[in-house]
């Protein structure tokens, strides 16, 4: 999955807010530090509520996997997008081309 458009934008404004609020302390200016403060404010808040992910359409599964497994077929059928460390469990998604 990748980043959603306002999780961007939100880093984004969280980056220049900060370098604004850096600038106007250096020049000694009060009033655009706060609107650069109250920018990175409001960019953590969108951060954390809006979506992280923008879903590419495609089903996930969350499965784990024993022994028994022949992991020529499994690597095969599916797309590992990530493992659990020190257990089998894994995320996958189905192949597009199932040969």
């Amino acid at each position: 999955m990748a980043p959603s458009f306002w999780f961007i934008l939100s880093l984004i404004g969280i980056i220049g807010g900060i370098c604004g609020v850096v600038v106007s302390m250096i020049d000694d200016k009060d009033v655009p530090a706060v609107i650069c403060s109250i920018i990175v404010l409001i960019s953590i808040v969108c951060a954390a509520i809006l979506p992280k992910d923008v879903p590419n359409g495609k089903t996930t599964y969350v499965i784990q996997v024993d022994d028994t497994v022949n992991f020529n077929e499994f690597y095969k059928q599916y797309d590992i997008l990530s493992k659990e460390p020190y257990v089998n469990i894994y995320r996958v998604e189905e192949r597009e081309n199932n040969d």
